[in-house]
């Protein structure tokens, strides 16, 4: 692991130990968090989305564009543009989406949404909490020279760090 990943990894660490999140201010943390997380993957975007199972659906609490250094809030993932790709991300704990990707599940979710969006691949961590989905981090690259699956063991470090910080 390279030495800037390693302190990207430091901060999430520090930051778990942060008081927004001890004193329940979640949303504060959140913001903290996702451009830490974002960077530490070389990240285009990096977005946190809570899972509200009463209405089954992701809801976007915020997401951190690296290139206009901007945040945002309030998106909801919307399952019937992509149904089966949406019944995917609530089953799978880590999922890696590629643009060139023409499997079934996600060719869809490729086409209509990463080559809308000029991007390279797309990725997805859950965030569990009392053995319930409570939430996912998703990132998202335009730069081919991110290889995501090499970065899929940095995903899962960062993933865990997720789930303990809920605890």
């Amino acid at each position: 692991m390279n030495k800037s990943l390693e302190q990207n990894i430091e901060s999430l660490l520090q930051l778990s130990k942060s008081e927004k999140l001890h004193e329940g201010k979640f949303k504060d943390f959140i913001a903290a968090l996702i451009p830490v997380a974002g960077n530490a993957l070389s990240a285009y975007k990096a977005s946190f989305w809570l899972y509200r199972s009463e209405n089954d659906e992701f809801e976007s609490i915020h997401s951190f564009d690296a290139e206009t250094n901007n945040s945002s809030k309030g998106e909801v993932f919307d399952p019937t543009q992509f149904s089966i790709f949406y019944s995917r991300i609530k089953k799978e704990l880590l999922i890696q989406v590629q643009s060139a990707d023409e499997s079934e599940e996600v060719s869809e979710f490729a086409i209509d949404y990463l080559m809308k969006y000029g991007l390279k691949s797309w990725a997805c961590v859950h965030v569990w909490n009392d053995n319930r989905l409570f939430g996912a981090l998703t990132f998202e690259w335009k730069n081919a020279s991110v290889n995501v699956t090499i970065r899929s063991c940095d995903l899962r470090r960062i993933s865990c760090i997720a789930m303990n910080w809920i605890h």
